[in-house]
């Protein structure tokens, strides 16, 4: 069974059963856990993600949480009449010895987003990368998550006895839902209770500051402070923070509109389909912002040699990309090669000790922004959508991994017409000698419209 077809009898479960019916104070708790949910079958059926987290102290995360507690309780007790509240991508980019986020620190600089508003950032395991541009108007959210998950454990048993005849239909839908699946029904509780307590203190926040608009990228950080933001009249704008080309756990399936962003801003025309669930008609091109960053951040970078190839992980399968690398180099020793590990993503010691022994592999940097990356390369293959897809916009010689059981996400049958299928180490020759002229240029992005863009989200500031 493919991943789109798992996605497929999901979803249809989810409608099956009618997931909106499980409501606790006006809140359909089913989309609270579903993406763990989805995340635990996928595992459960051979589908494996490995992502990572830095390696943080217990001192630097009580650090954070400490920091975290007083800029909210400054933020609180002294300022008001804030416009935007920008919620920031969990993942920073290095960009000239500044970390941004490519998706919402562009459009703070370069529109009138900038001349009122509060940034919350989330910190991975307590770590926030520095030094961060926009750093004066940064508020380290990690304490609500900490204080809510403290009183979600002391609060669990209560809340289940109070809320018990939802709670176990419930239990019941996911069973039919997620057949088969291993999951614990206090982990279940406690989860909810902790993402209802995080809604709620985020509606304290908004009503407090006077926010008028909340922006953020990646849905799946963001969710459940979405009815914080409906519950207070709040217009959310969801901003595009990859190019799905089909079916996902984050927008397949049943969606719930206390849930749901009330526009999702895209950065091309060919992001304006069905698959970011949300009507077509509530998805706009503004445009992509973060070029003007590439233009005015970047120094000169010194290119590599014109046959070198950037292989670009992803999270799912990362030991067969691995092993995949492996096996290109060694049958290409001419060839240098350069392993680019996702920065969200595990990879064992092993693995790293395998990618070293050999002689033309060199680990990238993966601080640096992966647009920034390419500027050093020519040709780029793996089997990310997202990231393939930006490849081919800049203009590279992309190839598609297929080879020793990896399984790129289809282009719905037209991913010959952009990028080479390399299904084994002689059409990976084919691909070397080709031309990039060969194969179509992917323009995932259009120029930055400033005037949509504050039309839209600063219309009531």
């Amino acid at each position: 069974m493919t991943a789109d077809d798992l996605i497929e009898e999901v979803g249809s479960r989810e409608i099956a059963v009618q997931c909106d019916r499980f409501v606790i104070d006006d809140i359909p708790i089913y989309y609270y856990v579903r993406r763990s949910l989805f995340e635990k079958y996928f595992e459960q059926n051979g589908f494996t993600f490995k992502y990572s987290s830095p390696q943080t102290s217990r001192a630097e995360k009580r650090r954070s949480y400490f920091i975290s507690f007083f800029q909210i309780l400054w933020l609180l007790l002294t300022k008001n009449n804030i416009s935007n509240f920008v919620y920031s991508f969990y993942r920073t980019d290095k960009i000239n010895g500044l970390y941004v986020d490519k998706f919402t620190d562009p459009l703070i600089d370069f529109s009138n987003l900038g001349k009122s508003f509060i940034v919350f950032e989330n910190g991975r395991q307590g770590h926030h990368n520095k030094p961060r541009i926009h750093s004066d108007k940064i508020i380290n959210s990690d304490s609500i998550n900490k204080i809510c998950s403290i009183y979600a454990k002391y609060g669990r048993d209560r809340y289940y006895l109070k809320n018990k005849g939802v709670f176990d239909s419930l239990f019941v839908a996911i069973d039919q839902i997620f057949p088969g699946l291993n999951y614990n029904t206090n982990s279940i509780v406690n989860t909810v209770l902790k993402k209802r307590a995080i809604t709620n203190t985020y509606h304290l926040i908004f009503k407090r500051l006077g926010i008028k608009a909340f922006i953020a990228p990646s849905r799946n950080d963001f969710q459940h402070i979405i009815p914080a933001a409906k519950q207070c009249s709040i217009p959310v704008y969801e901003l595009q923070h990859g190019f799905v080309k089909g079916k996902s756990i984050t927008y397949s399936g049943q969606r719930n509109p206390l849930f749901t962003p009330d526009f999702f801003l895209a950065y091309g025309n060919l992001s304006v389909t069905d698959n970011y669930g949300i009507d077509i008609n509530k998805i706009r091109v503004i445009g992509w912002a973060f070029d003007y960053y590439i233009g005015g951040m970047i120094n000169e970078v010194d290119k590599k040699d014109s046959s070198a190839v950037l292989i670009v992980g992803d999270p799912m399968d990362v030991e067969k990309q691995i092993n995949v690398c492996i096996k290109l180099a060694k049958e290409y020793p001419q060839i240098v090669f350069y392993y680019r590990v996702h920065p969200g993503c595990v990879v064992s010691s092993d693995s790293l000790i395998d990618l070293s022994g050999v002689k033309n592999i060199f680990i990238d940097d993966n601080s640096q922004n992966i647009l920034v990356t390419f500027n050093h390369f020519s040709q780029v293959v793996g089997i990310s959508s997202t990231v393939l897809c930006e490849a081919s916009s800049k203009g590279k010689k992309v190839g598609m991994l297929y080879i020793d059981g990896l399984h790129p996400i289809s282009l719905n049958g037209h991913e010959n017409e952009y990028f080479w299928e390399i299904r084994d180490v002689e059409s990976f020759g084919l691909f070397l000698h080709a031309s990039s002229n060969e194969k179509k240029r992917m323009d995932i992005y259009s120029e930055f419209n400033r005037s949509l863009f504050e039309e839209l989200v600063l219309q009531k500031n």
